[in-house]
C-alpha cells in the first residue's frame, strides 16, 4: 500500500486488552491508527461524568 494513501482509523479504548489487539491488527493490515484512551478502569471512583 502506498505510504501516502494509507487509510486512517480512530480507536477508542485502545490501551485495553481488546483494543490493543485491535490496534495491532489494524497496523499489520496497513492502517494508520490513532488511539484515545483514558487508561482508567471503567468502574473507577475517579470516573468523571464529562
Amino acid at each position: 500500500m502506498n505510504q501516502g494513501a494509507r487509510p486512517a482509523v480512530l480507536v477508542t479504548g485502545g490501551a485495553g486488552y481488546i483494543g490493543s489487539h485491535a490496534v495491532l491488527a489494524l497496523i499489520d493490515s496497513g492502517w494508520r491508527v490513532v488511539v484515545i484512551d483514558t487508561d482508567s478502569p471503567g468502574r473507577s471512583p475517579r470516573k468523571r461524568p464529562w
